[in-house]
């Protein structure tokens, strides 16, 4: 997870999609999902999204662009706002 997490995010058709933020684990330290900070211009109507483990392609070998998301920058405005100890958290998982 380390230098995962602050990299760019690209969406399924390669645009920007972000920054990933956070990854939540499972008790085994397992990754569950992946918290990004997504969306607004010049920071200003940012909001972060979770989204499944799953969805997240992440390519070390390639510095540039080392994670790729297999959901469209409209799916992740579909998916609602995350907020840490909100409850339940509704995922995003390309369905």
């Amino acid at each position: 997870v380390h230098g995962v997490v602050g990299g760019h995010v690209q969406d399924s058709n390669g645009s920007d999609a972000g920054r990933l933020w956070d990854v939540l684990v499972d008790d085994d330290g397992r990754p569950r999902a992946a918290v990004i900070d997504y969306g607004g211009a010049l920071g200003i109507g940012r909001r972060k999204v979770a989204v499944s483990w799953q969805v997240l392609h992440v390519a070390p070998e390639d510095p540039t662009h080392p994670i790729h998301l297999s959901l469209t920058r409209q799916q992740l405005g579909a998916i609602p706002e995350f907020k840490y100890g909100s409850g339940p958290t509704t995922l995003g998982n390309g369905r």
